[in-house]
Formats: structure tokens, sequence, C-alpha cells
């Protein structure tokens, strides 16, 4: 299991390796607006601005019951293959096209 904060370390790793001191805006909606709020309080000196859409510090427990229901669709789906698609089908069952 990976968290939001794991992500933007990896980020903030990578653009200091391209060198880059500063960024003008990070912005996201949903997850991504996590994101931008991770580097906000991570790195408020790396971050100029933080566009935030559709998004908020916390899950509350309806949020928390949506990723349940997405992450269990897609786990019991038969073609799950613990995550390995490179070799075979991917989920279908659990897939939003099938919604």
């Amino acid at each position: 299991m990976v968290t939001v904060g794991d992500w933007v370390r990896l980020q903030e790793r990578l653009i200091t390796h391209l060198g880059i001191d500063k960024l003008l805006a990070v912005t996201g909606g949903s997850l991504g607006g996590q994101q931008s709020i991770e580097w906000a309080l991570a790195y408020p000196e790396r971050v100029r601005a933080a566009i935030v859409m559709a998004a908020t510090p916390h899950l509350y427990a309806q949020g928390l019951a949506f990723n349940f229901a997405g992450r269990h669709a897609i786990l019991t789906d038969p073609h799950f293959n613990g995550g390995n698609y490179y070799d075979g089908d991917g989920p279908d069952e659990g897939s939003p096209s099938r919604a």
C-alpha cells in the first residue's frame, strides 16, 4: 500500500533531480487535489500556490465506503491476477465501463 504522501515524496524527488527549485502551482481534482494539499503542507517552500478541486484533506465515511466498494470490485474480479495485467486480461467485472 502506498499513500498520497508517498506519491508526493516521490514527485518531490523527481523535481529535485530535474533541478526544479520551486513550482508556480500544483493543481488537481479529487485524488490529484489531495496531492496538491500534501504538496502545500509538506513542501510549502517549494510551492507558490495550490489549486485544489473536489478534494478534502480527510476522507469521511461515505468516501471510505465508495473506495471500499471500488477496491472490492477490482480485487474480487476473476481476472485481477494480483494486479499483473501484462500477460493477460485485466479486471473486467470491476471496470467502470461495465458499471
